[in-house]
Parts: structure tokens; sequence; C-alpha cells
């Protein structure tokens, strides 16, 4: 009997709950919540404060920005019309360039028929002529500077091999005389000083301007 009761105490301290309660809380230990933190959006306070400086001052911001807007808008659509109208004054003035040379060619072609030789009214047309395109291939020309595509910047040969045609047609025709083509050549220089009486818009019509 007495053999029975040590054996039942040594089966006792065997299993004490001092010895098995690590195991059962490891078993059913639930995780350890870390430190709680700061908010870090700041303080309820704050929140409320920039709302009411929103709600105040919120729709005065969206207009100046709205405003902004369309004053850029406005200078671009004024650009863009003032970009029109020269546009539209610079192909007056060449037209005009032209028109004018053409008028001075005719009263140098009948100055030189009433006064002069047949030749000589000749090599003033073949002068004249030669004006004509050099007026053409300098307009080209300074279009191409302004252009936005590659090809509008095939302006052609320069300005500058006209008057070399001019020597070479008076070497190789011996009834064109120098001095009557040289004439009729620089009427275009004429044409181009003609263009300081014009008014400097040539007549086009400019729009009142919306900020007036």
């Amino acid at each position: 009997m007495l053999a029975s009761w040590a054996l039942c105490g040594a089966v006792t301290l065997q299993v004490h709950p001092a010895h098995v309660a690590p195991q059962i809380h490891r078993r059913v230990a639930f995780p350890i919540m870390g430190a709680r933190r700061p908010f870090k959006g700041g303080r309820l306070d704050d929140f409320v404060a920039a709302g009411e400086a929103e709600a105040k001052f919120g729709p005065r911001r969206y207009a100046a920005v709205a405003e902004d807007a369309w004053k850029v808008s406005f200078e671009q659509q004024e650009t863009e019309e003032s970009r029109a109208i020269s546009a539209e004054v610079y192909a007056r003035q060449k037209g005009q360039m032209l028109a004018d040379h053409l008028f001075f060619s005719v009263v140098g072609v009948a100055g030189f028929w009433s006064f002069l030789s047949v030749g000589a009214t000749l090599s003033y047309c073949v002068g004249a002529a030669l004006g004509v395109l050099y007026l053409v291939l300098l307009q080209r020309q300074t279009d191409s500077f302004g252009a936005s595509s590659l090809e509008a910047t095939r302006a052609g040969p320069p300005p500058i091999v006209v008057p070399v045609l001019m020597v070479l047609i008076v070497a190789k025709n011996p009834d064109v005389a120098l001095l009557p083509t040289l004439a009729g050549f620089t009427t275009n220089y004429l044409a181009t000083f003609a263009q300081l009486v014009y008014p400097a818009d040539f007549g086009v019509i400019r729009p009142v301007s919306r900020s007036e």
C-alpha cells in the first residue's frame, strides 16, 4: 500500500502543473501586440483648421487658377491672330512689290522705246525679266526662314544666281547690251524702295483686342 502511494506521488510530481503550464501557455498564447505608435497625420484640430481655411479661401484660389488659365488661353489666341495678320500683311507686301516692279518695267520699256533703239529696249526687257526672277527667289528664300515643314524650306536656288545668269546672257549674246539689261534688272530695287510709301499694315484690318 505504501508502495502504491509512493508511486502515485512520483507520477503526481512528474505531471505537476508547474511543469506542464509552460507547454500549455506556449500552445494557447496569443501574439503580443506591439506598442501603439503615435498618429503621424497631425492633430484633429489641425485638420479642422485646414478644412475651415479650404472652405474660406479655396474658391478664391480656384478662381485665380481658372483666371490664369483663361489669360494663358487668351494670350495664345491673340498670338495666333497676330501671326495670321502678319502673314496676310507680308503676302500683300510681296504682291505689291511684284506689281510695282511690273509697273516700273512698263514705264522703262516705254522710255527706252521712245528715246533709244529696239535693241536697247529688248535688253531692258531681259533685265526686267531677270529682276522679276530675282524678286521671286528672294521672297521664297525669306519664306523658308519661318517654315515649319521640310517641303516649305525647299526654296530653290538662291537669288544670287540671277546676277550671274545676267552676266552670262550678256556675254553669250552680242545683241543684248549690258547697260540696258542692268537698268532693267535694277528696277526691282525701285519696287523695293516703293514699299515705303504704303501703310505698314497694307490695308489689313486688325481686330479689336478684347483686353482693351
